[in-house]
């Protein structure tokens, strides 16, 4: 039974007859159904119109509801489970457009209203009943405007939920959705959300259109300060690796599209693959290529900067850095400790009752704390351990503990020792203190946030100065050192980090000046890069020279006070006004970052879109709906602060944190204590690792003044 009045359809046709449609009957819905009407009776409202596809009758509602029953609108009329895709789709674009025209009717009617003079009071009978009628009319246009409009943004939002968090689309349709929806209706009446369909079809479509305008917007940011491509690769459940290509400039990152790479592993067809992106971009707006550190990346990636003489390739900062990191824990000195700190948490993390202990002792503060990979959680851990480790001192010498089955199992007494231990420590946060300023540049590149072109230098000039001042002596420094240099002459140094170091006030001011060379040379290779033009080159030169001096605005008390409190391209965009070809240059370079980390990748159909999909217009379905969920998680990670969960031990960080949360030793079921998850105490407390913040990034990065290099030993 259709809502309002349809009439049963399996009334027997011979109860009714076919009434010839008029002339006046212009909406195509009439084509795709009959008027019918019992014999005998010549009642107008005695008129039925019947569906030729499933023969439903309705006795009211008119064309609008038949229209809506072709299109698969459910509420005021039932689904015709037989019409055509393409007839479905033909009357949805005719609501649609009597959506707009009511609209459009409606403002009119507002407008019209506001400029007919006041009525007069002594206006006859008559003259008020024809204008309450009106009015009674426009309420009701602007109510059904009003409600179409709520519904079309109540389904954009869900259908913003299903693509960022990639909740396949057959959920809409599930019993417990609908059940959810009903209860948020309770307190917002007539809410109607989408179902399957709609979010495979008008719903993706609009967030589609959404998705191509902000990267419409972001291609005037490319125009103006330049833009980074970054290559992206992504391991599936199938264990095939696809390839994202995005695009960064200082307003955020945006999805382009995606390859399978088992059909682009040669390094020509990652070529031709980077030479589209490029294309697409523009190459005069490309500052540089960003991909992995595979041989065929980096084959490709001289190609393209060949090909293109404006263009830079350079290898991912967030791996290399990353590698250094984990080189460093293959280290026998520093794996050793690490490991000894991995029975520490496990013990803890396999036992509810001694983590709700640990956890009232140190106010609500994990031990394990999360970080951007593997091997900075294993530091920030570390950090977060000594920072805490008067908490688990007093624990363990506290009449809770004693009272404990666990404390007097052989694991416990063994955990016992080693929280007692100075030597382990000590040794603790040797490590913690010479590995931090790394992570932090860590964090730093690969920060959506804040360019990092800046500060990846001077970050890594740091780390290697904190090493050598916890480690002291050559012998004991030389090892973590020698992996820095290595993994940095061979992967990551390239002029344009040498040239953000230069142009960046903060660091380039308190250069020693034998340093001047060196930083000078890789900004003169960037000039002759990624300005063409020689008369320009030239000016260049001259205004280098103005800020070496700190010659005219540059030296100004404000801007010399601004070196430590401006990000550096804000800086440029205030005091380089005297020098606007190299103020140019400066912004173009500053804006950039150095990574290619993308969004996460999990609930992607990259499967669905790379696998066998024949039918095309699925493909492009797929293809689009790839396009909407990668541009909608990057732009959440740009809103959005790393904090979603503050429990290390839960499923969201299990990847980074699994080997710290586990038992170690071969005691897990030697004592008497309850292993059910559900009787850990909730955790209060907000305590997940965050992205590096501006403050974070200016105070990692001034390890070249001599004051600098333990002023963020406390950020804990």
């Amino acid at each position: 039974m259709a809502g309002g009045g349809a009439a049963s359809s399996s009334s027997p046709a011979t109860q009714f007859e076919v009434v010839p449609l008029s002339a006046q009957k212009h909406d195509p819905a009439w084509q795709h159904c009959q008027m019918m009407r019992r014999p005998g009776d010549d009642r107008h409202h005695r008129v039925h119109l019947r569906c030729t596809y499933c023969h439903k009758l309705f006795s009211g509602g008119g064309i609008h509801r038949i229209k809506e029953h072709l299109a698969g609108h459910k509420g005021n009329a039932s689904t015709c489970p037989r019409a055509p895709p393409d007839i479905r789709v033909a009357m949805q674009r005719s609501l649609d457009g009597v959506l707009v025209r009511k609209s459009k009717k409606l403002k009119l009617a507002e407008e019209i209203q506001k400029l007919k003079p006041i009525d007069d009071a002594n206006n006859n009978n008559n003259g008020s009943n024809t204008k309450s009628l009106e009015s009674a009319k426009q309420r009701k246009v602007r109510n059904s405007c009003a409600r179409a409009l709520t519904d079309n943004r109540v389904s954009a939002a869900i259908g913003r939920f299903f693509y960022e968090t990639g909740v396949p689309f057959s959920a809409a349709d599930s019993d417990s959705f609908r059940a959810m929806i009903k209860a948020v209706a309770s307190v917002a009446p007539g809410l109607a959300p989408p179902a399957c369909r709609d979010l495979r079809g008008r719903v993706l479509k609009d967030a589609v259109d959404e998705a191509r305008g902000v990267v419409e917007r972001h291609r005037g940011v490319w125009a103006r300060t330049g833009c980074s491509i970054m290559v992206d690769e992504c391991v599936v459940e199938s264990g095939r690796t696809m390839v994202n290509v995005l695009v960064y400039c200082a307003e955020g990152t945006v999805f382009l599209k995606s390859a399978n790479s088992s059909h682009v592993v040669a390094a020509d067809a990652l070529c031709e693959l980077l030479k589209q992106a490029v294309e697409e971009v523009g190459a005069q707006n490309v500052v540089q290529v960003i991909t992995n550190g595979a041989d065929a990346y980096v084959e490709a990636g001289r190609r393209i900067a060949e090909d293109y003489p404006t263009v830079f390739w350079t290898t991912c900062a967030f791996r290399c850095v990353n590698s250094m990191l984990e080189d460093m824990l293959k280290l026998d000195s520093i794996g050793t400790i690490v490991e000894h700190a991995k029975t520490v948490t496990g013990f803890i993390y396999s036992r509810p009752r001694i983590l709700n202990l640990t956890r009232r002792y140190t106010a609500g503060k994990d031990l394990v704390r999360p970080s951007v990979s593997r091997a900075a959680t294993c530091f920030t851990t570390l950090k977060r351990m000594v920072g805490l480790r008067e908490n688990l001192e007093a624990m363990v010498i506290s009449r809770e503990w004693m009272d404990c089955p666990c404390s007097k199992s052989p694991a416990g007494v063994a955990f016992f020792n080693t929280v007692s231990s100075v030597a382990f420590w000590s040794s603790c946060a040797t490590v913690a203190h010479m590995s931090n300023p790394l992570v932090r540049v860590l964090k730093a590149a690969e920060s959506l946030e804040t360019p990092a072109m800046g500060h990846i230098y001077a970050g890594l000039h740091r780390a290697r100065e904190a090493i050598k001042k916890e480690l002291k002596t050559e012998k004991d420094y030389a090892a973590c050192c020698d992996i820095i240099d290595w993994r940095w002459e061979r992967q990551l140094k390239i002029p344009l980090h040498t040239a953000g170091l230069f142009l960046n006030p903060r660091h380039f001011y308190a250069l020693k000046e034998d340093a001047h060379k060196e930083f000078t040379s890789g900004m003169f290779d960037c000039v002759e890069r990624l300005v063409p033009d020689a008369k320009v080159q030239d000016k260049i030169n001259k205004e280098l020279s103005l800020y070496a001096n700190a010659s005219g605005d540059f030296g100004r008390e404000m801007a010399v006070r601004a070196r430590r409190t401006m990000h550096p391209g804000e800086w440029w965009s205030m005091y380089g006004n005297g020098c606007p070809n190299l103020k140019r240059l400066a912004m173009r370079i500053l804006s950039q970052t150095c990574s290619a980390r993308g969004c996460e990748q999990g609930g992607i159909p990259y499967e669905r879109l790379h696998g066998q999909v024949r039918n095309c217009l699925e493909h492009q379905r797929l293809s689009d709906l790839v396009f909407v969920q990668c541009n909608s998680r990057l732009q959440h990670r740009q809103r959005c602060a790393r904090n979603a969960s503050s429990d290390a031990s839960s499923s969201e960080y299990i990847s980074l944190v699994d080997d710290w949360v586990q038992e170690k030793t071969g005691d897990f079921f030697g004592d008497d204590e309850d292993r059910r998850w559900s009787v850990v105490d909730e955790l209060m407390a907000s305590d997940a690792s965050s992205p590096c913040t501006e403050d974070e990034m200016e105070g990692f990065a001034i390890g070249l003044e001599d004051d600098g290099v333990d002023s963020d030993e406390n950020e804990d």
